[in-house]
């Protein structure tokens, strides 16, 4: 239904823009540098791509992606949790924060927002837990601010923990 005039688009496999990378740029080793930061906002075609990051051969180290619940043909819910059998671990974007969404984390409420942002890294990367600190200002030269993380559930601890941890403190929460 919508008016505007329809525009043919090239689609291509990550896999060929891979290879497209490699041949513009012969000295840019992937297998060893990876790819840092992937993004994808491809109007519905997100969870085709996500599927293909553990088989790719070369280390993603954060995807970043849009949920769009009128445009996915599937749930948020699946992709999260294949992620996470893949090694990845996710969260919701905020302006405030990050809200974890993997694991034990995930309840089907995150899947009624109509459209969101969703940001993933390999979960045994120490850099994960950095990013999740950078976003909530805990880290750098702001203070470790008091409550940012598990409000509600941690009351005034604010031991740093790696993230395997503060997801058992939260599992044996509750």
């Amino acid at each position: 239904d919508d008016p505007r005039p329809r525009k043919r688009v090239r689609v291509l496999a990550l896999r060929d823009v891979l290879k497209a990378a490699r041949d513009a740029f012969p000295s840019l080793d992937l297998d060893a540098s990876g790819i840092f930061l992937l993004k994808l906002d491809i109007e519905g075609l997100e969870p085709a791509v996500l599927r293909t990051i553990p088989h790719l051969g070369v280390p993603v180290k954060f995807v970043t992606f849009e949920y769009a619940d009128n445009v996915w043909q599937e749930r948020l819910g699946g992709i999260v949790k294949e992620l996470f059998s893949a090694g990845y671990f996710c969260f919701i974007i905020t302006a405030e924060r990050l809200f974890p969404i993997s694991g034990p984390f995930w309840d089907p409420a995150y899947e009624i927002p109509m459209w969101s942002n969703v940001v993933c890294g390999e979960e045994a990367d120490v850099d994960l837990q950095s990013l999740v600190q950078l976003h909530s200002g805990a880290v750098g030269l702001w203070p470790f601010m008091p409550r940012t993380y598990l409000a509600g559930y941690a009351g005034d601890d604010q031991v740093p923990r790696p993230l395997h941890k503060a997801q058992e403190l939260c599992t044996d929460l509750g």
